[in-house]
């Protein structure tokens, strides 16, 4: 059985409450892309030549008008790609904004040459349209888990230590001491 008639299998067998709950909890994590985040890879090839043609359906079939050097890749000379003329981001994802679009074209460019660094995505007009980030002190902090073991261990060791106070005002000068040990002795 393939993880996807696994998948199936397991969706078929839930109930009514049991979807309801899925739905309720965010997107369904067998769905593809959604607007909510990456849930699946977004060209999920399982060989090199099944990636290749995920590649070609999204992006289109690369050309030497594209991708200068492309002809002479090594590998071309092996096998020829699907013609596929058409780039097909705007269908996989419709719900981005031109900006988007851009930006997503730009970072897969199959010229490595001309394929976007992460400075220059950060300088996306993708990135000023709304929704706006937050201020990063907005932004909700969470402890560290190896910061929190340890602090629970030195609280925890602090709680257990005999505490020591100073009573030194407290205690008799040392000639009385001396002066009931010699009063305890004359009386045996």
């Amino acid at each position: 059985m393939t993880k996807d008639e696994s998948l199936e299998k397991k969706s078929v067998e839930r109930n009514d409450s049991d979807k309801k709950a899925v739905s309720d909890s965010g997107p369904d994590p067998s769905a593809p892309i959604t607007r909510k985040g990456v849930l699946t890879p977004l060209l999920p090839g399982r060989s090199e030549i099944a990636q290749l043609e995920l590649i070609v359906d999204l992006l289109g079939t690369p050309s030497e008008a594209i991708w200068p050097e492309f002809n002479s890749l090594p590998a071309l000379q092996n096998f020829t790609l699907k013609q596929q003329p058409y780039n097909n981001l705007k269908q996989r994802f419709p719900w981005l904004s031109a900006a988007g679009l851009r930006l997503l074209n730009f970072l897969f460019m199959y010229d490595p040459k001309k394929r976007a660094t992460a400075e220059e995505c950060l300088q996306s007009s993708y990135f000023k349209e709304a929704p706006l980030p937050c201020d990063p002190k907005l932004m909700p902090t969470f402890p560290q888990h190896r910061n929190m073991k340890k602090a629970t261990i030195q609280k925890e060791n602090r709680e257990q230590e005999p505490t020591i106070t100073d009573q030194t005002n407290n205690l008799p000068a040392i000639s009385d001491l001396l002066g009931s040990l010699v009063k305890k002795r004359r009386v045996e």
